[in-house]
Order: structure tokens, then C-alpha cells, then sequence
């Protein structure tokens, strides 16, 4: 893109808020949303600052200014460390998978979850567990995960598992959600194979998709927490297992 056309700006009068919940927050800065009428007050853009299974706090925007919304979740939670969120705006829904117990090189988890009425609107967020149908991934944390919103599919990259102080187990593997958000069908699980050379397993890592041409990107990661993070892009084509290898 022309240099011209990028500018970075400071949002300077952001209100303070408190991370101090019952089981401790994750950071979710990578996720954001830009849709319409993201907060039933808002009209602007809805961004995650920090999430734990009782409670989630967002920066939305009502008439340009930045604002904090402090939403009580209810149901049986999940545990969310290293897990990743999903948006998709149709159902209004947040889908998570994996995660871990404690610590931040503990033993992956399999589970996938849901939070309803996600932004507030339509009445109170509540968790839901989903119990997908076909074998599922394996557990692990610092994965990436992608929505295709047309389809109703989640994709997830690589991450890892942990248990013995450091992460134990890497994964390049990609596994397919679909029916994700839990409407409209029973959710079930798919090991994509795809052809080519694979990228090296690695955690940590960041990935977008682009619906248009149904291509998923990975950038970075590492191979142990810090140590040893690759610069590398890659890009996976018919990304949601539809279409072609």
C-alpha cells in the first residue's frame, strides 16, 4: 500500500479500567471487530481488551469517544488461558477453542466453546460448551485461529502443548470447525492434509483470512515461548477445506 495512504494515531483519551478478575485475564489485543453497530450504545468499532470466564471488559466508541464496556458472563466457564477467539457478527457469538487449566506451559485442552449475545446486545453474555462431533485436535495453547463467516467454519494452525515447564509438543497441523458458532447444525471437526511443504510447527504465531479468495496467512511465531521466532509467511490455499486441496 502507498505509504501515503497509512497513518498511525493515538487514541489519547482512553478511560482506565481493571484487570483484576477472579481467574486472571487473557490478553486478546489481536482480536478486534469492525462491524455495524457493534454494542447496542456504540455505533463505532468494538475491540477486546481482556477476558477471564466470569467477566470480559471491551473499548467500543458512542459518538467518536473511546468507552469501556464491563459485561458479566454467565454458565459454567471455560478455562480461556491461550485460548483464541472468533467473532462471527451474524449470530453474535465469540467461538473459542483449547486453552489450558493453569500456567502457561500446562497441558492443552480439546474444548470448544461459545459465548452468546458476545457484544452485549440481545441480552446477557452466557457460555456454552460444544460437544463437536468427529475427532477432535489435540490440546493445545498460542495457536491461531480464522472464521469464515460465509461458511460457518473455523480454521486452526499449529500452537502447542506443554506439561513439562516448556512446550512439549508443537503442531503444523490444520483442523477445520464447522457448523462453529453451534447454530444451524451439529459442529464437527476435520484434519485438513493439505499438499505442499508444511510450515515448521511453531506457537505463537498470527494468522488472517481473506474470504475472497479463501486463503489463510500465518506470519512469525517460535518454537519455545521467546526463542527462536521465524519471520516467515506463509499462505494456505482453500483454507476452509471447501473447493479443492
Amino acid at each position: 500500500y502507498p505509504s501515503d495512504n497509512l497513518v498511525w494515531g493515538a487514541l489519547n483519551s482512553l478511560p482506565a479500567y481493571n484487570l483484576a478478575t477472579p481467574y486472571g485475564p487473557v490478553a486478546l489485543s489481536d482480536f478486534f471487530r469492525s462491524q455495524p453497530d457493534p454494542l447496542p450504545t456504540s455505533g463505532g468499532v468494538l475491540s477486546i481488551s481482556s477476558i477471564s470466564s466470569l467477566t470480559f471488559q471491551a473499548i467500543g466508541q458512542v459518538n467518536s469517544t473511546p468507552t469501556w464496556f464491563h459485561f458479566t458472563i454467565s454458565g459454567t466457564s471455560p478455562t480461556l488461558n491461550g485460548m483464541l477467539p472468533v467473532y462471527d457478527p451474524g449470530s453474535n457469538r465469540l467461538i473459542f477453542f483449547g486453552g489450558c487449566a493453569s500456567g502457561p506451559w500446562c497441558t492443552g485442552l480439546s474444548d470448544t466453546w461459545v459465548l452468546t449475545n458476545a457484544n452485549g446486545s440481545g441480552g446477557a453474555p452466557q457460555w456454552q460448551q460444544l460437544a463437536p462431533s468427529g475427532t477432535l485436535p489435540p490440546g493445545r495453547i498460542s495457536h491461531s485461529a480464522v472464521y469464515d463467516q460465509a461458511n460457518n467454519r473455523m480454521i486452526i494452525f499449529g500452537g502447542g502443548t506443554g506439561g513439562c515447564g516448556a512446550f512439549c509438543t508443537l503442531f503444523n497441523d490444520v483442523w477445520v470447525l464447522s457448523n462453529a458458532t453451534g447454530v444451524g447444525g451439529t459442529p464437527a471437526w476435520t484434519h485438513l492434509t493439505p499438499v505442499g511443504t508444511a510450515p515448521a510447527p511453531r506457537e505463537g504465531h498470527r494468522a488472517v483470512y481473506d474470504p475472497t479468495t479463501n486463503r489463510m496467512t500465518i506470519f512469525g511465531g517460535g518454537n519455545d515461548g521467546i526463542m527462536s521466532i521465524p519471520n516467515d509467511t506463509w499462505v494456505l490455499t482453500n483454507a476452509n477445506g471447501l473447493g479443492g486441496s
